[in-house]
C-alpha cells in the first residue's frame, strides 16, 4: 500500500497538468525546443483549455523571446494562414526561389532584382528595444472631457537596416499575411536606434482602445495567388528608414538609399 501512494500522487500530478490551460509559458517552451510554427499553431487550435494573456506588454515580451507572428496571431484567435492551393509546390524560402507567383516561407520579401530577373529577400525584424506613449498626459485631461487619442512609438536596436535597395519605387510581396495589416511607416533615427509609430490609442468615457498606426506611405496592392499579394508605394520613397508595422510592437524593416 505505501508503494502505491506515491505512484498516485504522481499519476494525479500528470492529470493535473494535462488538464492545465495552455498559457503563454507553453508556448515559449515549444518555441525554445525548436518546433516549428505550423506544429505549435497546430498545438494551440488543439489544445481543449487556453489561458493566454494577450495584452499588449504580453505580446510584446513573446516578441521578444521570438515566438512567431503565426502563432502569436493563433494565441490572440486570429485566422490561421492560408492553406496552400492544392497541387501547388510546397513552400520554400526566398533563396531557393525568384519566382514572385510561387508561395513562399510566410512573410515580407523585397525584390532586389530586376523585371526579367527578379531576386527575393525575405525582410527582418529588428528587435524591440522600448516604447512609449507620446503626450499621455495632456492627452488623459483631454480623454476625462470626452475623448483624446495618443500613439504609440516603439524603439528599436540599430540605426539602419540590414537589408537596402536603391530601387525606387521599391516592390515587396506578401506570403501568408494580408498587406492592408501592415500599414507602411517611416523609421526615424534616433541615436544608435530607431523608432516608429505602432498603434494609436483612443480615450474616453467609454474607455480606451487600440487601432494600428496610420500609414505614412500610400502602397498600391495587387492579388498574385492565393496569399500571395505584392505591394508598391504609389510614388517614389525619400532615402531612409522604412518598414511595415504589424501592430503590436513589431516591423518588417528595409531602408532605401541614394
Amino acid at each position: 500500500m505505501r508503494r502505491l501512494i506515491p505512484l498516485l500522487l504522481l499519476t494525479l500530478s500528470f492529470t493535473a497538468a494535462a488538464q492545465a490551460p495552455m498559457s503563454n509559458a507553453d508556448v515559449v517552451k515549444m518555441v525554445d525546443a525548436g518546433l516549428s510554427e505550423q506544429l505549435i499553431i497546430a498545438t494551440i487550435r488543439q489544445a481543449p483549455a487556453k489561458n493566454f494573456d494577450t495584452r499588449p506588454e504580453a505580446l510584446i515580451d513573446l516578441k521578444s523571446k521570438k515566438v512567431p507572428d503565426g502563432v502569436i496571431l493563433a494565441m490572440v484567435g486570429g485566422p490561421a494562414p492560408p492553406a496552400a492551393t492544392p497541387g501547388a509546390s510546397p513552400s520554400m524560402p526566398a533563396s531557393n526561389s525568384n519566382d514572385p507567383a510561387q508561395m513562399h516561407e510566410r512573410g515580407i520579401y523585397l525584390d532586389l532584382g530586376t523585371a526579367s530577373s527578379p531576386r527575393l529577400v525575405k525582410l527582418t525584424q529588428p528587435k524591440i528595444t522600448g516604447q512609449k506613449v507620446g503626450g499621455l498626459g495632456s492627452s488623459m485631461m483631454m480623454g476625462a472631457f470626452g475623448g483624446a487619442k495618443t500613439s504609440v512609438k516603439y524603439e528599436v536596436r540599430g540605426a539602419k537596416s540590414q537589408i537596402r535597395t536603391s530601387s525606387n519605387p521599391p516592390t515587396f510581396y506578401f506570403y501568408g499575411l494580408d498587406p492592408e495589416d501592415y500599414p507602411l511607416m517611416t523609421m526615424n533615427v534616433k541615436g544608435d536606434g530607431r523608432e516608429f509609430v505602432g498603434l494609436r490609442l483612443s480615450h474616453g468615457f467609454a474607455g480606451s482602445s487600440q487601432k494600428g498606426a496610420k500609414p505614412d506611405v500610400e502602397v498600391k496592392i495587387e492579388k498574385i495567388g492565393e496569399g500571395i499579394a505584392s505591394a508598391t508605394p504609389v510614388s517614389a520613397l525619400k532615402p531612409g528608414e522604412y518598414g511595415f508595422a504589424q501592430g503590436v510592437g513589431g516591423i518588417y524593416e528595409f531602408a532605401i538609399d541614394k
